[in-house]
């Protein structure tokens, strides 16, 4: 399969497919690469504005003013309503939803066409960043420039050809062009868990090889679960002798990220990095108090306006920003979606998986998480559709 191949079942017309490739490229910006570290808000800022201003013009001139998905659209209107207002302490009105909200307006062909393209983007990306990766492993690589991370605690990346690397790490890991290699795992883990492994997938093998030397524990976890969903002997085969080849290929480094992660400490993962001490007294202490804050949250807290959130990425961050009603009402949206547009073994089996990777990006309400959920339950529903369709012949 070539790596820009596209899809027999999407006929599509071309001024239409530029537009989505421009759409698909702005949403690709929202992941933060590195190149727009320096001035990300701007960029953003300009994302949102150039991404509002397509969409609108796709509805006019496309679709003739007639939306799709009124009721979900309408819902996630409701949940980023309730994230600005139903909060305790903190208020937070914003623009941002708005170009999420128009996203799940478009029909589900132009959907999962954005969601092919950032495929397509990302398994580019990490093509040139596994080979960049490697020169650095062995020495051959030169370093071109320095990158700032949003995050001013963050000490500057290296910057290479392909990828950027967390000098700042004890053990070095591949982020490609991200700020750390968690977002490669989680990201890989949640795309494979559409496109499937496959030997003959060219970007299902890149994303397989590039989600593997993220050691990303999230990404191991999500490999795992779909292994046992997805058996196939050739397929589990396949992925352990990818996995055996880079714990020798890695050595101790395999056992100090992934194996003695997995570890029960204290009732715990013994890997679990995206919360500390401070906080999980912290979140202790919220439980117990109860009240109007459990219930609706304190708002959009962050580290800038509580030192406790500091180095925290954990669902427990949901519960704190929207509290318990925030968090139901956001898990109903995701189920939603599957009930009224794949309602599916596959379907729910997509929504676990999301689900799961909240337990450590918990920001499910972004447009760039939305999107790949969408668009890969419509991938899901279109390859049932052609394999019951080849079955008939």
């Amino acid at each position: 399969m070539k790596l820009f191949e596209k899809s027999a079942d999407l006929s599509i017309d071309p001024s239409l497919d530029k537009l989505l490739f421009i759409l698909s490229t702005l949403i690709f910006l929202s992941i933060s690469p590195y190149f727009i570290w320096e001035n990300q808000l701007l960029i953003l800022r300009i994302a949102h504005l150039v991404g509002n201003t397509i969409i609108l013009y796709i509805i006019i001139r496309y679709y003739n003013f007639n939306v799709n998905n009124k009721e979900l659209a309408l819902f996630f209107f409701i949940i980023s309503l309730y994230t600005m207002v139903a909060g305790t302490e903190i208020h937070k009105f914003t623009y941002i939803p708005l170009l999420t909200i128009l996203f799940i307006s478009l029909r589900p062909s132009e959907q999962l066409r954005i969601f092919n393209y950032i495929v397509t983007f990302l398994a580019v990306v990490y093509a040139f960043g596994l080979v960049s990766y490697l020169l650095s492993i062995f020495g051959l690589n030169r370093q071109i420039g320095e990158a700032i991370a949003p995050n001013i605690d963050k000490e500057p990346y290296k910057v290479f050809f392909g990828h950027v690397e967390e000098s700042f790490l004890p053990v070095y890991r591949f982020s490609s062009i991200f700020d750390e290699a968690g977002v490669v795992g989680t990201l890989n883990g949640l795309i494979l868990s559409v496109i499937g492994i496959s030997r003959r997938n060219i970007k299902s093998i890149i994303l397989l090889m590039a989600g593997l030397v993220s050691f990303s524990l999230a990404f191991y976890i999500i490999l795992l679960i779909n292994l046992l969903f997805y058996f196939n002997f050739k397929k589990v085969l396949f992925a352990i002798l990818l996995l055996v080849g880079v714990a020798f290929f890695s050595g101790d480094k395999f056992n100090e990220l992934i194996a003695d992660r997995l570890i029960i400490e204290n009732g715990t993962i013994a890997g679990d990095n995206r919360t500390h001490d401070d906080f999980d007294e912290y979140f202790k202490a919220f439980k117990a108090k109860g009240g109007n804050d459990l219930i609706f949250g304190r708002g959009y807290v962050t580290a800038d306006t509580d030192d406790d959130l500091t180095y925290v990425s954990n669902y427990k961050v949901i519960i704190v920003r929207y509290g318990i009603i925030g968090a139901g009402l956001i898990l109903l949206f995701y189920a939603s979606f599957v009930f009224l547009t794949y309602n599916s073994k596959r379907g729910w089996f997509l929504f676990l998986v999301f689900t799961i990777s909240a337990y450590q990006r918990p920001d499910m309400l972004v447009l760039f998480n939305i999107a790949l959920f969408v668009g890969g339950l419509e991938y899901l529903k279109q390859d049932d559709e052609n394999k019951i369709k080849a079955l008939k012949l």
